[in-house]
């Protein structure tokens, strides 16, 4: 299994938390979360796997860039990859759940409020001096005989 933990994290403080980056995706995982849909479910695939019987659950831990900041260019590849997929993605991922009235599981903000919003969290996306990047987790485990 593989998959996308939320929120987006760095190494080294570049992604700071009064960063709209960081804002935004802190609120998608509260939000999904709120509404029993969390963004990080692969921290328990490992716990799933071993209670359903299987054996020899292995974590792959891989880190995303968001965008071209590694100087590997292995890395800098994907980063580039997943800045646009994230800037295609943007409003879909975060319209719905921001608009959505605060009784109903959003925020409540108006779709004006949300696109100068997202305005900030782009910039940030494509800032190469936040070093920002997606955990991906890769859990597999054999079947037992």
């Amino acid at each position: 299994m593989i998959d996308i933990i939320y929120p987006l994290l760095s190494d080294d403080d570049t992604l700071t938390k009064d960063s709209a980056l960081s804002k935004w995706s802190e609120l998608l995982h509260d939000i999904f979360t709120k509404n029993g849909r969390p963004m990080d479910s692969a921290l328990k695939y490992k716990d799933q796997l071993e209670e359903a019987g299987f054996v020899d659950v292995n974590i792959v831990k891989r880190k995303w860039p968001l965008n071209r900041w590694p100087k590997d260019p292995k890395h800098k590849q994907i980063g580039t990859w997943a800045q646009q997929n994230t800037l295609d993605a943007l409003a879909a991922l975060s319209l719905a759940v921001f608009t959505r009235p605060d009784g109903q599981g959003g925020l409540g903000w108006s779709k004006e409020e949300v696109e100068v919003f997202l305005t900030d969290v782009r910039k940030d996306i494509k800032n190469v001096n936040i070093h920002s990047y997606w955990p991906i987790w890769s859990v597999y485990a054999t079947k037992p005989q």
